[in-house]
């Protein structure tokens, strides 16, 4: 009995370890990722040729996500012209501001998956609307966005 007490135990210590704290690693994984929440910013796709602004994840509050030390977003993108960027930024619409190092671009002519760094310390500190503000780098020339998340790791 004995014996089996301390093999549960110690199958119990090994399980409940963490990882090393830190900040290696990819964006939103120090070590000590528990958990991912996924928000989804716009559902579908849109196309355009000129700058817009889509979505509406209302009453987006950071301080309401206890434990999050990062904060990814994610979106696919595609361009209809090499020599002109796909350009897809994280937006603020309450501030009506573009939320720094937000910004993903690509001149593929298919769909890729784009992700930015961690934004956590980007993020005002109240209550916000988040869109996305998409645009090609030429004006007149085809940006397109599919899918696209912020993702929030603890």
């Amino acid at each position: 009995m004995r014996r089996f007490l301390l093999i549960a135990i110690t199958i119990s210590l090994l399980i409940s370890c963490k990882g090393p704290a830190g900040d290696d690693g990819d964006p939103g994984q120090d070590g000590t990722v528990s958990k991912q929440e996924r928000f989804v910013l716009v559902n579908g796709g849109l196309n355009t040729t000129d700058s817009v602004i889509i979505g509406d994840l209302i009453k987006f509050d950071i301080r309401n996500y206890t434990g999050v030390d990062s904060v990814i977003f994610v979106a696919f993108g595609l361009s209809g012209n090499v020599a002109s960027s796909c350009i897809i930024e994280l937006y603020n619409l309450t501030d009506s501001s573009t939320v720094q190092n937000s910004t993903l671009s690509t001149t593929s002519n298919s769909y890729v998956l784009l992700q930015s760094g961690n934004l956590f310390g980007h993020l005002p500190e109240k209550e916000i609307t988040l869109g996305i503000k998409l645009k090609p780098s030429i004006p007149g020339q085809f940006a397109g966005v599919g899918k696209n998340f912020l993702f929030l790791y603890r």
